[in-house]
This record gives structure tokens, C-alpha cells and sequence, in this order.
């Protein structure tokens, strides 16, 4: 018996950087739990992984710096 294969449509663009300058590419290691909940938060954002690192990345630096402000180390 034949396998019809399913016809694959490309998705709208998703939310992406604009611009590569003032960037660095990096790797890091995960859990794979912790991928798979990105990339599917992802999906649903309609957004790259590498936007949703970007905008998780800045909000906990944001909110750390908040909570360590006028803490001395």
C-alpha cells in the first residue's frame, strides 16, 4: 500500500530580527523539555526560536537587574 504524502504550505513570515548587525550567533545546551516548550511556544507565537530566546532573555535580565539594583556584591 502506498503512503500519499501530505503537501506541505509554507507559513507567513514570523516575527524575526531585522537586522543581523550589532548581533553575535551563540550555542547553548538545554534540556530537551525546556527546547520542546519553546518551540512550541514559539509556534503559537508564530515567531522564530531565536526571537522568543531574545524577548525571555531580555525580560529576566530586566527583572533581575531590578531585583539586585542597590545590592551590593
Amino acid at each position: 500500500m502506498a503512503v500519499r504524502r501530505r503537501s506541505v504550505l509554507r507559513s507567513p513570515k514570523r516575527r524575526r530580527l531585522k537586522s543581523r548587525e550589532n548581533t553575535v550567533t551563540t550555542s547553548v545546551i538545554v534540556p530537551i523539555v525546556l527546547h520542546e516548550r519553546a518551540m512550541l511556544c514559539a509556534v503559537r507565537l508564530h515567531w522564530t526560536l531565536g526571537e522568543l530566546l531574545r524577548e525571555a532573555l531580555t525580560e529576566w535580565l530586566d527583572r533581575h537587574e531590578r531585583e539586585t539594583k542597590g545590592v551590593s556584591r
